[in-house]
């Protein structure tokens, strides 16, 4: 089990790690001499951006001078991926991957269709309600790119590293479920990206025998207590684990059950909303993880539940995000934090709301 200190960060916020002498399905590197990573070295010509986003999913990927996004955060931080782009001089992305067609992951890839050329693009789905997939497919159709639903098992190259799309194998009712999930190999560093992966999903996978070892994972859903089951995690057995989410999120991300599953398997905890970007390079032996910003709290402790104060409960049976889709029971955490300009006080049944399409928050289960 790790203790607190394995997770710190030295001064220079660079991290080396080893990787192991075997196959990188082996997943067993450990940390070595931190202090003396004082610089990323050249022949390391891979790298992960996990971007800061706030409470989505965002990460670049680039290999050789070829470059990737899987999803971009909300439609709220297009301007940031633009910027984001702009400033690493990502002027063509071979692929574009939206997971699923929820906001938080698919709405800022706007701000990169209107940066950069795209070559490919791949979405779980081809239609969806949604004005965050009606921008992702018109600035697609702008380019004359068209977007493709891939199967499981298919491979593509990124450089020298190879992708393989692992999921979704079969369509699950939760569209969480039926995120695209990809892992990346490069030389003998892996690296796993799971979408909004649930449970179902992650018995999909395990069931379908595909290899899902990674040294690299970006933990499911943003820590949720509906991903990230132990069964799964001991399969992935990584060394390295970055959750992304934001700073007093409206669901109270990450869960304690995640982060205590991560600690027992002496895993590397980097979260956006404690470090910022994460930059992780691999020169195909070697890992070295750069957060933006020194850890200064234990990555391993959820954030503290919101006190409510009863008068503040709305008076209604459920009340809606306008913004996120989703709605909640008066007094879930996440209606105390919502904005009032994106509350809306329903009188209804639950039935009707799902019907018109908007989503059961997963944390209050109204």
């Amino acid at each position: 089990m790790s203790d607190e200190s394995s997770a710190d960060v030295p001064s220079d916020p660079s991290t080396e790690l080893s990787e192991p002498s075997s196959e990188a399905s082996d997943s067993s590197s450990e940390t070595i001499d931190k202090s003396s990573a004082s610089s990323i070295p050249e022949e390391a010509s891979f790298v992960v951006h996990f971007i800061d986003v706030g409470q989505g999913d965002a990460a670049l990927i680039v290999c050789d001078g070829e470059a990737m996004m899987i999803d971009g955060g909300s439609s709220d931080k297009s301007e940031l991926i633009y910027s984001y782009l702009k400033k690493n001089e990502i002027t063509n992305l071979k692929y574009i991957v939206a997971t699923h067609p929820d906001d938080d992951h698919m709405g800022g890839l706007s701000g990169a269709l209107n940066f950069a050329t795209v070559e490919r693009a791949f979405c779980s789905v081809n239609e969806s309600d949604g004005w965050a997939f009606e921008n992702f497919q018109k600035y697609l159709t702008k380019q004359n790119v068209a977007i493709e639903i891939p199967s499981a098992g298919t491979t593509l190259p990124l450089g020298s590293a190879e992708v393989t799309v692992l999921a979704p194998i079969e369509t699950l009712e939760e569209v969480n479920n039926n995120s695209i999930v990809i892992r990346i190999v490069y030389g003998n560093t892996s690296f796993l990206f799971t979408g909004d992966a649930e449970f179902s999903e992650e018995g999909t996978i395990l069931t379908s025998g595909q290899e899902i070892k990674s040294d690299v994972l970006k933990v499911g859903h943003h820590g949720s207590e509906y991903s990230s089951s132990s069964t799964f995690l001991n399969e992935v057995a990584p060394s390295v684990a970055v959750i992304s989410c934001g700073t007093n999120n409206d669901y109270g991300f990450p869960k304690q059950r995640v982060l205590d599953s991560l600690k027992n398997q002496d895993v590397q905890l980097f979260r956006t909303d404690l470090c910022g970007d994460i930059l992780i390079y691999s020169d195909g032996e070697t890992l070295y993880v750069s957060p933006e910003k020194a850890l200064s709290d234990d990555p391993f402790v959820a954030p503290p539940p919101l006190e409510i104060d009863p008068a503040d409960i709305p008076d209604c049976d459920y009340v809606v995000n306008k913004s996120s889709g989703k709605f909640h029971l008066p007094n879930c955490e996440s209606v105390a934090k919502m904005s009032e300009k994106n509350k809306w006080c329903y009188e209804g049944d639950r039935e009707t709301l799902i019907e018109e399409g908007y989503e059961p928050c997963q944390m209050c289960n109204p």
